[in-house]
């Protein structure tokens, strides 16, 4: 990806599913577009299906992802990510990894942290 020029190479999906696999949402972008970027359509989606509870990486961890989720009365659950010039006082973030290596994370869940 050569984003000095604002060039991309490639394409991205970015995609929200179900539990159980089943795709519930989805934008396709250019390559060098940020994740961030697309999580606020991504999530508003989610509302018609009645999505109390997203897990997301690191990439949304970011104010305007925050307030998406507030304003749709969703729960995102996603790590800090370092980046970030100002670090999240909140604790969620924190903790998703080590609940996902105990056995109640991984049997809630449905997977192991990696």
């Amino acid at each position: 990806m050569f984003t000095r020029y604002h060039w991309f190479k490639g394409y991205k999906l970015h995609l929200c599913t179900a539990a159980e696999g089943i795709a519930l949402s989805h934008v396709w972008t250019t390559a060098n577009r940020n994740d961030a970027a697309v999580a606020p359509e991504l999530l508003v989606s989610l509302q018609q299906w009645d999505i109390e509870l997203v897990l997301g990486d690191a990439a949304y961890d970011s104010e305007k992802v925050q307030q998406t989720v507030e304003q749709a009365g969703i729960l995102l659950i996603s790590p800090i990510n370092c980046r970030n010039s100002e670090e999240r006082k909140d604790a969620y973030g924190r903790v998703l990894s080590v609940f996902l290596k105990t056995r109640f994370g991984n049997g809630c869940l449905g997977f192991a942290a990696g």
